[in-house]
């Protein structure tokens, strides 16, 4: 049985200001851990004096080994569990 996901996903990467920097759009079959990869490569020669990028949970896995081997700092933030409790 072949799966099909209709749809789609966005990577954008913001400044501190919240300005967009990058944006990838692809298939919502493609996992979050390798879809945001061609986002990081759009960032690599116009901020490579960045040194921490931070992501969320979704953003584990493969794309952490991938940012490391750039030598940058990548963190990823999860949501607090308390947050969750007082919903």
């Amino acid at each position: 049985m072949e799966v099909r996901i209709k749809g789609r996903k966005e990577h954008i990467v913001v400044d501190t200001f919240g300005l967009p920097v990058a944006m990838v759009i692809h298939p919502a079959i493609i996992h979050d851990s390798k879809g945001a990869v061609p986002v990081i490569k759009r960032l690599i020669d116009r901020f490579s004096d960045l040194k921490k990028r931070p992501a969320d949970g979704g953003y584990r896995g493969p794309l952490v080994e991938f940012v490391k081997e750039l030598g940058w700092n990548f963190e990823v933030v999860l949501r607090p569990k308390n947050l969750l409790s007082s919903l």
